[in-house]
């Protein structure tokens, strides 16, 4: 579990109940999450990030370490998205829409 607060300063503070996470990635993360959120109406920022939760389990742990790192931080742009495409063969698939289609 990974939860976060700011600190005196309006640092972000990230307590992971383990060592699954890489702190600096998800401080860097919130970065650039505020950087969204700081996003005008006529702007875009296009994210392209790696798809980790469709293979094997890594046999390594910094191959873990990546993977679970990267899928928090992926979640998290998501959820601050307004738009979330899958690239599958060259098609995308708008994951927001069957998202919001499949809790009709």
């Amino acid at each position: 579990m990974v939860s976060y607060e700011k600190d005196d300063e309006g640092e972000v503070e990230f307590h992971t109940t383990s060592r699954l996470f890489d702190e600096r990635a998800l401080k860097e993360s919130e970065a650039l999450l505020a950087v969204v959120k700081s996003l005008g109406p006529n702007k875009t920022l296009i994210v392209v990030t790696n798809e980790v939760g469709l293979g094997i389990v890594p046999a390594y742990p910094l191959g873990r370490l990546y993977r679970d790192t990267l899928g928090y931080i992926n979640q998290r742009l998501a959820d601050a998205a307004e738009r979330v495409y899958l690239m599958v063969a060259g098609l995308a698939v708008d994951i927001k829409r069957l998202h919001e289609e499949a809790s009709l």
